[in-house]
């Protein structure tokens, strides 16, 4: 019953924030650079990909506790099973990802990825809802349900393929507008160092995936 709640409470939570982002929160006549590149492409910052897979997968968690006893037990494990993987090989690594690239370059110098005089536009709350809130669940899901890990090779080959998807959506971004999205590629000038710097994050994503599959293996041999 608390982890039904707990699925219904991320759920609300996360459309609300999602309404908000979308409908409410106005922009539009902001003239920092940040807020304007927010305003023209909001879909294409990792936040946004990583949170509309947290939207996805808790969704599909409610509506397994609202209406799963009503399914067939081949479609309950066939939901459960892609849930699990879903989970594991990209809403997991991804939001870690977010989480401590955020909040670790936040600590040493926020302008580098939400300048101070961005806080007159967007509320606190609203940026803990996106890099805190996030963290706050997946933590809690890991904790307190059991997943099961599939191959590592299609696993990694999946956020790998995600990784791409959204380093040439950056990059496209980046060489058809000249909008780098986020202050701190605004620094580096140099296409190598931004690719290197795109590489560097897609390591640690890979180390966060096989941080979460060690966590599951070593629970699961324990039980």
């Amino acid at each position: 019953m608390l982890l039904e709640i707990f699925h219904y409470a991320v759920v609300l939570h996360h459309w609300f924030v999602a309404y908000y982002s979308i409908i409410v929160l106005d922009v539009a006549g902001a003239e920092l650079q940040y807020l304007k590149d927010v305003r023209r492409f909001p879909i294409f910052y990792l936040t946004t990909w990583n949170f509309a897979g947290q939207v996805l997968f808790f969704s599909i968690c409610a509506l397994q506790d609202a209406f799963g006893h009503s399914w067939t037990a081949r479609n309950r494990n066939l939901i459960k099973k892609l849930q699990d993987f879903f989970f594991t090989s990209l809403v997991f690594p991804g939001t870690m990802l977010v989480w401590t690239a955020f909040w670790g370059l936040y600590l040493v110098d926020r302008e580098l990825v939400l300048p101070q005089s961005a806080d007159e536009v967007t509320p606190q709350w609203l940026n803990h809802s996106l890099h805190s809130v996030i963290f706050v669940a997946v933590l809690l899901e890991m904790m307190f349900t059991r997943k099961r890990l599939f191959g590592h090779l299609v696993s990694m080959a999946t956020l790998g393929f995600f990784c791409i998807a959204y380093d040439t959506a950056f990059m496209c971004i980046n060489y058809i507008y000249g909008a780098a999205l986020y202050p701190l590629f605004y620094l580096v000038n140099s296409w190598m160092q931004k690719l290197l710097i795109l590489f560097g994050f897609n390591v640690c994503v890979m180390g966060y995936y096989i941080l979460g599959a060690k966590f599951i293996f070593i629970r699961e041999k324990q039980v």
